[in-house]
């Protein structure tokens, strides 16, 4: 990561007009050809406005066509703005896969739930989230 640059916004004005609007995702984990996380970190109160929700359907939804699996999860947090939002302490809050979205009700930050994932997956290169290495 380029810390210099990391806070440097990417402003969209001039883009889109009226309901037509760029959207931006916050993280994009492929593995091995066969999985697909898409990553929305919000801050508590915050949510995600319809047209990103139903871009992140959309896309997970072509990457299933296209033979992968595709999950969306949405996290929360509570940091202060002084301070860096660490994304595995995020709280999950809901995720979508198989054309449906679901709320986490088992209270899980994003690294428990990708643990959970992995393991679920038997995904190998993230063996080490759900060993415990």
């Amino acid at each position: 990561m380029n810390r210099e640059r990391f806070n440097q916004q990417v402003l969209f004005d001039g883009i889109g007009k009226g309901q037509m609007r760029m959207t931006d995702y916050d993280g994009v984990f492929e593995i091995s050809n066969k999985w697909c996380i898409l990553t929305e970190v919000k801050r508590v109160g915050n949510n995600m406005p319809y047209g990103q929700k139903l871009s992140y359907e959309r896309v997970a939804n072509a990457i299933q066509r296209g033979g992968m699996e595709a999950l969306v999860i949405v996290t929360k947090h509570d940091t202060p703005s002084t301070e860096d939002v660490m994304l595995k302490d995020t709280q999950v809050t809901d995720f979508y896969i198989n054309g449906e979205w679901h709320k986490d009700t088992k209270n899980r930050t994003y690294l428990q739930f990708i643990a959970d994932y992995a393991k679920s997956r038997k995904i190998n290169k993230l063996k080490h989230l759900y060993n415990g290495q």
